[in-house]
């Protein structure tokens, strides 16, 4: 997989073409004066699939053995089965 690093002034300035880039399986570090401070990557069928099970199991009553990592996990599960 392709990576590459960009500083902020390049991300403000070409932010639909680092997307694209990244959209096309790109990972972009994202640099502060040269010291890299975020990564974006692809959302792949793996964080999907990861999201997918933690649901499952937290519909199951399954304990969960870790954190949930995000707040997107939880603003998937209360979208997909919160009034259920």
């Amino acid at each position: 997989m392709a990576t590459r690093d960009i500083g902020i002034k390049e991300l403000r300035n070409h932010t639909a073409q680092v997307i694209e880039a990244v959209a096309g399986g790109e990972t972009v570090f994202l640099t502060r004066r040269g010291v890299r401070v975020a990564e974006i990557r692809p959302v792949g069928e793996e964080a999907a699939a990861r999201r997918r099970r933690l649901i499952e199991r937290l519909r199951s009553g399954e304990p969960v053995a870790h954190p949930i990592d995000t707040d997107q996990d939880i603003d998937d599960f209360r979208a997909t089965h919160w009034d259920r």
